[in-house]
């Protein structure tokens, strides 16, 4: 069908730059309108409208600047000019809400935007690559309202179409912090690398200390507060786009950031947690403590292999100093739900098969000691 192509005047170079309407449909590339180092232009994927696209000339460079799935309402974008360069447009819907024909502009993402306060799902309507530096990419709604920025670091930096998701819960529930994070790149998910901004409000952190024991901090100066925040990361996407923990089938890991990676911005009112990370996409805060457990999760004595597992894991119980009597060995969720107890006395060497647990954190308390392992 009729499709978008290059050419730079000869016929060896003139190609097909990306089958949008895969197969014989039409996706009608129209109205190119170039903006800096990149063109923007209207075509239809058969997602039921014309939507907004963007190309740097190459195949892998070439998408959707909101991907609307099968039956969603569309943008129906027309009218593309460049202005000062800025890309003006017509369009109607946006992410599910109609607003009628009207003028709308495709904003800058910066760290200096402001973030999303919607609750709900919001997701990614805008990416922008920062020229400073080169590496770093914010991602924005349709507001243009932060999500999300990724630095490409490491030894397999991310590149490539990333989706980038945040899902700020209405009730805050034992265990994570109500707003919560899917980055998800195109390409080689599980192995790219790169450095994550995840941004929260004081309330989103008031909130999870509200019915969590172990707390996040209260305000820019608490230290306690700052060391306590971890990261669950969860591979995969949503099953179910709820974003929830438990809608990941990937592997999980616990991620403890720099304390001083986690600073609270006057300027923007809000916080800033950055941490690096191999593999995408599920990110969680929480404080590696659940429900009824008021120790910290810091090994002592027990030992526990292999961690991660998959299907079982050994323990090696130490007695209980200055106590004679048997103690209770219990595994909790991250809910603080008992999954395991039994008592010992003396050292112990316990097996305990958690092949048909759910993949996540658990937490093993013997005496006044808590140490955690990952169920993958």
């Amino acid at each position: 069908g009729t499709e978008l192509w290059k050419s730079d005047g000869t016929e060896g170079g003139t190609v097909l730059v990306k089958d949008i309407n895969v197969g014989s449909n039409y996706s009608y590339p129209g109205a190119l309108t170039a903006v800096g180092n990149a063109f923007y232009f209207t075509a239809d994927a058969g997602t039921g409208g014309r939507e907004l696209w963007k190309s740097d000339g190459t195949a892998a460079g070439t998408a959707a600047v909101r991907n609307s799935s099968v039956g969603a309402p569309v943008l129906n974008i027309d009218q593309l000019k460049n202005a000062n360069g800025m890309l003006y447009f017509t369009g109607n819907y946006a992410d599910t809400s109609y607003y009628g024909i009207e003028l709308w502009r495709l904003g800058f993402g910066t760290r200096a935007n402001i973030i999303v306060t919607t609750a709900g799902l919001t997701t990614q309507f805008n990416s922008t690559a920062q020229s400073n530096p080169t590496t770093m990419s914010c991602y924005t709604d349709i507001f243009n309202k932060l999500i999300a920025t990724v630095d490409a670091t490491g030894n397999n930096p991310i590149s490539g179409l990333v989706s980038s998701k945040v899902w700020i819960d209405v009730t805050q529930a034992n265990g994570y912090v109500r707003r919560h994070y899917e980055i998800t790149p195109n390409n080689n998910a599980n192995t790219s690398t790169g450095r994550v901004t995840l941004y929260f409000t004081q309330a989103d952190f008031d909130a999870f200390n509200a019915v969590n024991i172990k707390k996040l901090p209260v305000n820019a100066n608490d230290a306690a507060g700052i060391a306590n925040l971890k990261i669950e990361k969860r591979g995969g996407k949503s099953s179910n786009s709820t974003g929830l923990p438990t809608t990941y089938s990937g592997a999980v890991s616990l991620i403890d950031p720099i304390d001083a990676n986690i600073v609270w911005n006057t300027t923007g009112s809000r916080w800033e947690v950055s941490f690096d990370v191999t593999s995408f996409s599920g990110f969680f805060v929480l404080t590696g403590t659940t429900t009824g457990l008021k120790t910290v999760d810091i090994l002592r004595g027990i030992k526990i292999y292999p961690n991660p597992t998959s299907d079982q894991i050994t323990l090696e119980i130490p007695p209980v100093i200055g106590r004679n009597a048997a103690t209770d060995v219990i595994i909790s969720n991250i809910l603080g739900t008992i999954m395991f107890q039994q008592k010992t006395q003396g050292d112990t060497l316990l097996r305990v098969d958690v092949q048909t647990w759910a993949k996540g954190i658990y937490f093993v308390k013997s005496g006044n000691e808590v140490v955690m392992f990952v169920k993958n």
